[in-house]
C-alpha cells in the first residue's frame, strides 16, 4: 500500500509541474509578462494550492 501511495505523490508532482509550465507559458506569451510580475506569483500560488488540494483528497 505504501508504494501506491509513492507511486501517487510521483504522479502528483509531475502532473503539478506540467501544469505550472502549461500556465506559465500562457502568461509568458502575453505582452509585459515578467517572471516577477503578479500573475507570475499568482500561477505558483495556483500550483501550490492544486497540490494541498490533491494532497487532501487522497483519503
Amino acid at each position: 500500500m505504501i508504494c501506491r501511495f509513492e507511486e501517487l505523490g510521483e504522479y502528483l508532482k509531475e502532473r503539478q509541474q506540467a501544469w505550472t509550465n502549461g500556465l506559465i507559458q500562457s502568461f509568458s506569451n502575453l505582452p509585459g509578462f515578467e517572471r516577477e510580475s503578479t500573475e507570475y506569483q499568482a500561477a505558483l500560488e495556483l500550483n501550490q494550492i492544486g497540490n494541498l488540494t490533491a494532497i487532501d483528497n487522497i483519503d
